[in-house]
C-alpha cells in the first residue's frame, strides 16, 4: 500500500502526515462547517512546507480508481 484516501470532517495536515505515502483528498469527501472552512481547509494541503504538499493530491470520489 502507497496511497492513503482520507476522508474526514475539518481534516488537518497535521493529522494526516504522509508518512512516505501519498493521499489522496477527495473533496466530496470533507466535511465542513461551511464552505469558506472547507475551502480553507483543502487550501492548507496546498501550502505545506518542506516538499510535504507533493504528498497530497486533491480530486473527486469518482475519479479514485482502486487497483
Amino acid at each position: 500500500m502507497r496511497t492513503l484516501v482520507v476522508c474526514a470532517h475539518d481534516c488537518s495536515p497535521a493529522a494526516v502526515r504522509p508518512l512516505g505515502y501519498t493521499c489522496v483528498i477527495p473533496v466530496d469527501g470533507l466535511i465542513a462547517r461551511g464552505d469558506y472552512e472547507h475551502e480553507f481547509t483543502l487550501h492548507q494541503f496546498t501550502i505545506l512546507p518542506g516538499g510535504a504538499a507533493e504528498k497530497f493530491k486533491i480530486t473527486e470520489f469518482d475519479k479514485i480508481k482502486i487497483v
